[in-house]
């Protein structure tokens, strides 16, 4: 038996179509809120104490519970596309964290599997250029057989020349702007 490296569910058929997506990266839940409880009993220990010492292992034990939270936040989500005649809405849940968002039809570009910088393999939602990564360390397979159950349904996104990944040579750098 195979396992699915994402879970999706369809409903309905074009033009009232809507897709479920949903992946918990358990091992990564597991780890960052087991992370973020030591940090919070080093942070709840160290409040009791008084002098720098103690201030700076609090301030620490803090930031690295922030930073546990939001790896807990990215370690779950649920994303639900609902397609009608020429609006995509795209609706994105976390842990801690919501979004919706309405996008017009013509406006996506690319529906499918992609290479997104570091994190590998991804189903990603390309919208005028900008990725929404749906589903983290997925297999090509499995992102073959949700578009072919999509088009199934009754709609086919729009498709584009597929490249071969191909990992750059040197590093390149990003700056943000």
């Amino acid at each position: 038996m195979r396992i699915q490296s994402f879970n999706y569910s369809i409903e309905g058929s074009f033009p009232k179509l809507r897709v479920r997506i949903s992946q918990t990266l358990w091992p990564r839940l597991t780890g960052s809120l087991i992370w973020s409880a030591a940090c919070g009993g080093v942070a709840y220990y160290s409040a009791a104490s008084s002098g720098v010492r103690s201030a700076v292992v609090l301030a620490v034990s803090i930031l690295l519970l922030a930073g546990g939270l939001v790896i807990a936040n990215y370690s779950v989500q649920w994303n639900t596309l609902s397609l009608t005649e020429d609006v995509l809405g795209l609706r994105m849940v976390r842990l801690f964290t919501r979004t919706a968002r309405v996008f017009p039809l013509s406006s996506v570009r690319h529906f499918g599997f992609g290479h997104y910088s570091h994190s590998g393999p991804v189903l990603k939602l390309d919208v005028d250029g900008t990725w929404f990564v749906l589903a983290d360390g997925v297999r090509e397979d499995d992102v073959g057989e949700l578009l072919i159950r999509i088009k199934q349904s009754g709609y086919s996104f729009p498709e584009t020349t597929a490249v071969a990944y191909k990992p750059p040579a040197t590093p390149t750098f990003r700056t943000l702007s």
